[in-house]
């Protein structure tokens, strides 16, 4: 452990200094942890270190003091990081800055923190200084605050005991009091919907003005900053916090409104036309948080005005009068969560949209899609369905919400239909350029429908029709604006198929990606990815221990397929993102550990120190992630299969289909990759 340690500390001066930057002491560049080493995260460092703040005895506290006594977890989820994984010692989650949703990660014992996609990094100081734009004594003190040290005055710092329970991984919040249904349901009593945003809904989504009205959309924008004044009257503060209609902003704690209320956009209801269980319950009792709001109400006819009082205009943001639809909600209906269009509230659970629809034509059969909008236009043709915002999250964790919603409508039988869009031209606007990136629309609907399957329901997956598409893509209000009819869209439901089925149905590549992932998705070991470096988890005397064996982690670029076997040409990329040169790795490397443990000292300074099985591990664990380019080479020129030729420098297809090579000499044939032996890359002797 010594000896790796002390070569950390001179790879990091190096590299360091490469960048003009100068050697980073050692307790600034990684912080020693229960198992050894931690994360470093490199880049920039604004005062995390360096500024120390005095205590009440006069001793001088630094940053890192403080650190000790935060709870990083607790203050990163603060200031607007979205946790995805908690891996103990580390976690990823969203990156504030680029707006990533996977690839920023940081320490839970030091604070160091990185974002792998936009390159930002640094400590809890400079995280603040960047968020907030403040400067570092700004910064401190927030820090100071937050730590529990108010006022120079230290509290005690209690050392958290260890348990062997699983973390939390996800901070997100059902929504389980009436009370908070009540906001949702007031703000949309509150809001209207300007002449702007029906008129595009009409036109962009083929909503009819009866269909918008039943399922109640309204404007958001600045207008919806007097909602807060309105709301304070009725609600109690706390319960607004909760429902995540106001927010508290970072450091000051001063309560706003949330942002996402004020951007001009469309503001979703899932509606309820019963009322939650819970609410039924509030309402047969008397007193009780749900009298809360009904203390405050004033007459009922002002609760269903608009919020400059008048009968039906409302302010705009520029104090003109724009035409409004009437506010109060009909039918008896409930709001159990409202939802900016492809936003939503911090540590709120995702939900399902929406109960309205299965309980007012109680189904069988459902449609599931992604996306509110979507069920909302198959509503329209009166077809049950439901979306969910984000399917690979229920499609995950959320799929015991999920399952539990459809038995409680008693549905047996499920028809999964996501958008169908092109992704491999740059034609449309969502190009993906690495083809690994093209089919997760498919891999989810596979999921899905494999997953509903495994509890009991009658999961296929259907998909919209190639020649529908307009731009590259169409969805079901796609459809609809196009004036499909529903037994148009009833045709595409009787062409669903099982998920084996679909499966086998894509094309080459799209299956061989999917099915990788599919993999992927399921493969279980104790290794993982983490800042570059591989982690197993391993078990002594009924306890579990983490224990990191490299110093980097290696990528696929792609796999020569040969008749002597396959060559893959691999990157290796250590923990500070610095990557190798591309290598050919052969087979017997790949075998055996010292062969391998060999290869990796003579491609730079990479250290594996796992044992026999952890690179078994390793192997699986990169096969399943693969998503490289296929390259087959065949043994001569000339016609290497029925119908298509291959030369040095031109390939044929068909005698009349010519193809000419890319920078690396491989053709690119329905997508596959092609290359002549006499260009490949040398082997090594």
């Amino acid at each position: 452990m010594a000896r790796f340690l002390r070569m950390r500390t001179v790879r990091m001066g190096a590299a360091e200094g490469n960048n003009g930057k100068g050697a980073v002491p050692q307790a600034e560049v990684a912080g020693i942890g229960q198992h050894g080493y931690t994360a470093n995260c490199g880049g920039n460092r604004q005062g995390d270190n360096n500024d120390a703040i005095l205590s009440l005895d006069g001793a001088v506290m630094t940053i890192d003091e403080i650190v000790a006594r935060l709870d990083v977890k607790s203050f990163f989820t603060k200031h607007g990081v979205i946790i995805t994984k908690d891996k103990n010692t580390n976690c990823e989650g969203s990156c504030p800055f680029c707006r990533d949703e996977s690839h920023f990660s940081f320490n839970r014992q030091n604070g160091k923190w990185k974002c792998w996609k936009c390159g930002e990094s640094g400590g809890v100081s400079g995280f603040l200084q960047k968020l907030l734009g403040c400067t570092s004594q700004e910064a401190k003190k927030i820090l100071q605050k937050e730590a529990g040290i108010i006022e120079d005055k230290i509290v005690p710092f209690q050392q958290k005991k260890t348990s062997n329970k699983a973390p939390n991984r996800s901070a997100a919040k059902e929504i389980d009091r009436p009370i908070v249904s009540r906001i949702y349901t007031r703000v949309c009593e509150l809001l209207p919907l300007t002449d702007i945003h029906r008129q595009q809904l009409k036109k962009k989504r083929g909503f009819t003005d009866e269909l918008i009205d039943e399922l109640m959309f309204r404007s958001l924008g600045p207008h919806a900053a007097a909602l807060k004044s309105k709301l304070a009257q009725e609600f109690a503060e706390e319960d607004l916090l909760e429902s995540g209609v106001l927010v508290k902003t970072p450091g000051s704690g001063q309560v706003i409104m949330n942002s996402q209320l004020l951007e001009d956009n469309i503001l979703i209801p899932y509606l309820d036309a019963k009322g939650s269980k819970s609410e039924e319950r509030s309402r047969s009792l008397d007193g009780g948080e749900g009298d809360r709001s009904d203390a405050k109400e004033g007459k009922s006819e002002e609760r269903f005005r608009p919020l400059d009082g008048s009968g039906g205009t409302f302010p705009d943001a520029g104090g003109s009068k724009t035409p409004a639809r009437p506010t109060p909600l009909d039918g008896g209906k409930h709001v159990y969560y409202i939802r900016p269009h492809k936003l939503g509230f911090e540590k709120i659970a995702p939900q399902i949209y929406c109960r309205y629809f299965l309980q007012t034509l109680p189904p069988e059969h459902v449609m599931l899609t992604e996306g509110e909008f979507k069920a909302a236009a198959l509503w329209q043709w009166r077809i049950p369905a439901i979306a969910v915002p984000g399917v690979s999250s229920f499609g995950a964790k959320h799929l015991e919400k999920l399952v539990t919603f459809f038995r409680e409508f008693g549905v047996k039988k499920v028809t999964v239909i996501f958008d169908n869009e092109i992704k491999d031209n740059p034609e449309y606007p969502n190009y993906k350029p690495k083809a690994s990136d093209r089919y997760d629309t498919q891999l989810w609907s596979y999921l899905m429908a494999y997953k509903l399957g495994r509890e009991g329901f009658d999961a296929k997956v259907g998909r919209l029709p190639d020649e529908w598409r307009e731009r590259g893509k169409i969805d079901f209000d796609g459809a609809l604006a196009q004036g499909r009819t529903r037994e148009e869209i009833l045709q595409v439901v009787s062409r669903a198929k099982p998920p084996r089925e679909f499966l086998e149905d894509l094309d080459e590549e799209a299956r061989r990606i999917v099915q990788r992932k599919i993999s992927q998705h399921f493969t279980r070991l104790n290794i993982r990815r983490e800042f570059n470096r591989y982690v197993v988890t391993r078990y002594r005397g009924g306890e579990t221990y983490e224990e990191t064996i490299s110093n980097f982690v290696i990528n696929i670029k792609s796999s020569f397929f040969t008749p002597e076997g396959v060559l893959r040409n691999i990157q290796l990329v250590n923990e500070y993102g610095e990557t190798s040169d591309t290598f050919v790795l052969e087979p017997s490397d790949m075998a055996g550990l010292n062969e391998f443990k060999k290869f990796c000292f003579a491609a730079g300074n990479y250290i594996f120190e796992g044992r026999g099985e952890d690179l078994v591990n390793t192997w699986k664990l990169e096969f399943a992630r693969d998503s490289g380019e296929l390259i087959i080479m065949p043994e001569k020129i000339g016609m290497v299969k029925k119908k298509m030729w291959m030369f040095g420098t031109v390939a044929v297809k068909n005698k009349n289909e010519v193809f000419r090579p890319d920078n690396t000499g491989a053709f690119w044939i329905d997508n596959k990759g092609y290359k002549p032996r006499s260009l490949t890359v040398e082997r090594k002797e």
